[in-house]
């Protein structure tokens, strides 16, 4: 599978839903089928690179498709770099 780089971002946009849906990582992951511990890791560190399927699913539960995910990280890149 492959892997997917800017996890810091990818990190950002997933805590972002979960605090504007005022869900726990808990849930989140039942809602995608991941696994507690990955989706810990995905949300808490910068030591693991997402699949991308497993992007797939995380987009499609925050309602968007994978383009418009990575669209979002692109932003946030850009905004982080600015500052």
């Amino acid at each position: 599978m492959s892997k997917v780089k800017n996890k810091t971002s990818i990190r950002a946009v997933m805590n972002e839903f979960l605090n504007k849906e005022g869900i726990t990582a808990t849930e989140f992951a039942k809602r995608t089928g991941l696994s507690k511990p990955t989706m810990s890791l995905y949300l808490k560190t910068d030591t693991t690179n997402p699949r991308l399927d497993y992007i797939d699913r995380i987009a499609e539960v925050m309602g968007m498709t994978t383009l418009e995910f990575f669209k979002r990280v692109d932003k946030l890149n850009k905004a982080k770099d600015k500052a």
